[in-house]
């Protein structure tokens, strides 16, 4: 065209295609008009392709875009996009010179890390995953994480148009998607197949969140030890009565499936209790079974109470907090412990068991630091200053009373009134409601002087030393009993010859030579059950305290110290026990050889006898299960192969009768594999809770019930999932039912380990510190 003027002046250059006609740019493919003060970036990216169009906010140029045309447009495209990059190139060389505000999306970024990299590169694209993760606050381990490489995954192959989920798609639709893809999840990976077989254990248990709101909580245990998260709801201004909670237990057995559910796990709780009965009578097969952890933990708790162990744990606690509270006390324990027993001091809590046994021994553990530090000239200088003698305190100014106020003579001046501070008022003993002068209160520094001076005399205390580590020793079995339980591990069957022990260790502490001889003998199996055949045990693996020697020490009565312990296990055992205890007792294998030596009353067979009338559906079969259980017992029909007995010792009890007895006694093998397979604690739902308090904390506080209960449920049961996909990887797929019972310890990898930690988080990091405590 005769009227073509060229815009830009170089000939050749890809500007070219743009005319100027009547102060508008047009262009000579589409005839597409643009202002005047157009960009040449603006045009050129109008050239070469929807992708960069899209990002300057400009139209693309259909002709030259579109599959087929001329090559002398493909070739116009070619040249706007050379231009373009040759652009951009020079534009990070001068922003890294100038460090220059660049555009993103049109718009002015300033100090963004597109100043450094080119938005093509795979060194952006790095940096935008890295801030993202910083600016958020995002734990570093997330980049290990599958989920993570399946978002980089998908994301490459999103189309180029695709801008990713809203806020509010994410928190309603997408929340419900995945909540329903996390369910098809658990159903593929097998779960279901093992509840099936074996059946679930449902725990409820109550929690306070953030808003301090009432949640009740359910999960469901498995055969191999996983923890499935049922659901939560909020019962925040409702009446928790026993009917109330039975509701909503029926809800959630009857949405997995009310045959699969065979015990229910709850509290103490008077309210819980009338739930459970009304549970057992809509499920006569459903077992009711209090938490075995919780049991266990009230028993040191009330141990704690006891005259002479409460003043063994106020000496601890009194140590640890002087040496905790103050920073120079604290720096100078660090120094001692650098070279010695480089621990640290912890402090109990209320989320986590035994904790005052645990602070205890590690006083204990750290005696020779804690005597080198009150020993200490630094310590020295922070005890009380002894005043010299012959020389007389000052005198001090002249007061009198009159109507509960001061009057304070200054030098040189009349007396001023003045009214008694609120702290002398409250120290001093009022007398017919009139208010008088108070006693001299101490200050801060007197304080923390006079409890130094206590703190110091109770770590040169022998007698004291003696009271700590006689509390540690004699609790060591019953914190071993609470570790057992506190698990996710389907080990009913050793519960009742666990606890039955305890009162052995009891009379065997006291003198007993023959109770001695049994517990030395359960020592030493399970010691080498835990550490091989060839572990050799040690005088120290066999200590037992003296219960005689403590009560001489302490000036107590002869037999006291024995009596409150038997009195206080047999009390708790007493809450624990039921007919399903005994029955899992009998059924375990491992415990074939002794069942009658420690069941004198009958209480066990008893036991059993009710629970198989329980589990059985019809006279026929339960007389059916009765000579099973005689051929069991005698060892006759139903197992004369010796390695199948061995084979006891060393594969949970439920997977033994799916295994050996199935085939020879159907009957009594699935009442068996259904009771040998129940979890005896509610731990796993407190663990759900610490999930739960991740996600719904005092930041993040503003999510409904519902919502975060769908959260919690995608968060664990997606590591349940996670698990069973390792498991599968490492060659275990074929199997019926899972061999690998434990939990992954690379699920606790999501916390980032801090050097600096709470006291909570000290004691609920399970690290080998604290296996100095276990026994069994």
């Amino acid at each position: 065209m005769a009227d073509e003027v060229l815009v830009f002046a170089k000939p050749g250059d890809a500007r070219q295609f743009f005319i100027d006609e009547g102060g508008k740019l047009k262009c000579t493919q589409c005839n597409e008009k643009y202002g005047s003060s157009t960009s040449p970036t603006r045009m050129m990216a109008h050239l070469a392709g929807a992708e960069y169009a899209k990002a300057a906010g400009i139209g693309g140029c259909k002709p030259v875009n579109t599959p087929g045309n001329v090559l002398k447009s493909v070739e116009r495209r070619k040249a706007a996009v050379k231009f373009l990059q040759g652009s951009q190139k020079e534009k990070v060389a001068k922003a890294q010179e100038k460090e220059v505000h660049i555009t993103v999306n049109g718009t002015a970024a300033p100090g963004s890390l597109h100043l450094y990299y080119n938005n093509n590169t795979a060194d952006a694209a790095t940096m935008a995953v890295v801030m993202f993760l910083l600016e958020n606050g995002i734990a570093f381990n997330v980049v290990r994480s599958p989920a993570f490489f399946e978002m980089l995954e998908a994301v490459k192959k999103a189309p180029v148009s695709w801008k990713g989920p809203t806020y509010n798609a994410v928190r309603t639709n997408l929340l419900d998607k995945a909540h329903e893809h996390v369910q098809d999840l658990m159903s593929a990976s097998g779960v279901d197949t093992e509840v099936e077989i074996f059946g679930l254990t449902v725990a409820a248990d109550a929690y306070k969140d953030a808003t301090s709101r009432q949640i009740i909580g359910y999960v469901g245990n498995t055969s191999n030890g996983s923890v499935r998260f049922l659901g939560s709801m909020s019962t925040e201004g409702e009446s928790q009565t026993a009917d109330y909670l039975f509701e909503h237990a029926v809800k959630v057995i009857e949405a997995v499936g009310a045959k699969t559910v065979k015990a229910f796990i709850t509290d103490s709780a008077s309210n819980e209790k009338g739930c459970d009965k009304l549970l057992e009578a809509r499920y006569p097969w459903l077992l009711h079974l209090p938490c075995a952890a919780h049991g266990t933990d009230v028993l040191l708790a009330d141990i704690g109470k006891l005259p002479w162990a409460k003043d063994a744990i106020d000496i601890a606690h009194q140590i640890v907090v002087y040496f905790r509270k103050y920073e120079w006390a604290q720096a100078l324990l660090r120094e001692e412990t650098k070279k010695g027993s480089k621990k640290e001091l912890v402090l109990p809590g209320d989320t986590r068991f035994g904790t005052a046994l645990i602070m205890i021994s590690r006083v204990v553990e750290m005696r020779a630091d804690l005597e080198s530090s009150v020993r200490n000239k630094k310590y020295l200088d922070h005890l009380p200053k002894t005043q010299k003698k012959g020389i007389a305190p000052p005198p001090s100014p002249p007061k009198r009373e009159d109507s509960g106020r001061c009057f304070v003579a200054s030098k040189g001046k009349s007396p001023r009134l003045r009214k008694p501070s609120f702290k002398s008022v409250i120290a001093t003993p009022s007398h017919e409601g009139a208010l008088k002068p108070g006693l001299v209160v101490p200050s801060a520094k007197e304080k923390a002087a006079q409890m130094a001076k206590t703190v110091r005399n109770n770590a040169l205390d022998d007698d004291a030393w003696l009271q700590l580590e006689f509390l540690v020793d004699i609790c060591k079995p019953i914190y071993a009993l609470l570790r057992f339980c506190d698990s996710n591990k389907p080990d009913i069957g050793k519960l009742y010859y666990r606890f039955s022990m305890l009162l052995v260790w009891v009379e065997a502490c006291f003198g007993d030579v023959d109770k001695q001889a049994v517990w030395k003998e359960y020592r030493t199996a399970s010691l080498k059950a835990e550490h091989g055949p060839r572990y050799k045990v040690t005088e120290e693996d066999l200590f037992m305290p003296s219960i005689v020697d403590a009560e001489h020490n302490s000036c107590f009565e002869a037999g006291s110290i024995k009596a409150a312990l038997i009195d206080l296990i047999t009390s708790r055992w007493n809450f624990l026990h039921r007919d399903a205890l005994g029955a899992a007792y009998c059924l375990d294998p491992e415990s074939w050889g002794h069942i009658i030596s420690h069941d004198p009353n009958g209480e066990v067979v008893l036991g059993l006898n009710r629970i198989l009338e329980r589990l059985t559906n019809s006279a026929e079969e339960y007389v059916e299960v009765r000579l099973q259980w005689l051929d069991y017992k005698l060892k006759m029909s139903s197992g004369t192969n010796l390695v199948m007995w061995e084979a006891a010792r060393k594969m949970p009890a439920h997977l033994w009768w799916y295994e050996f007895a199935l085939p020879k006694a159907p009957e009594l093998s699935k009442v068996a594999m259904r009771l040998l397979s129940i979890c005896v604690s509610s731990s796993g739902l407190e663990r759900a809770w610490s999930m739960y308090e991740f996600i719904h904390n005092r930041r993040r506080n503003r999510l409904r019930a519902t919502r975060t209960s769908k959260l919690v449920d995608i968060f664990s049961n997606m590591k349940l999932v996670r698990m069973k996909a390792r498991k599968a990887a490492s060659g275990l797929e074929g199997l019926p039912i899972p061999w690998m019972w434990e939990l992954d310890g690379k699920e606790d990898e999501d916390v980032e380990e801090d050097e600096h930690m709470s006291e909570v988080e000290e004691l609920v990091e399970e690290d080998d510190d604290l296996e100095m405590l276990l026994v069994d």
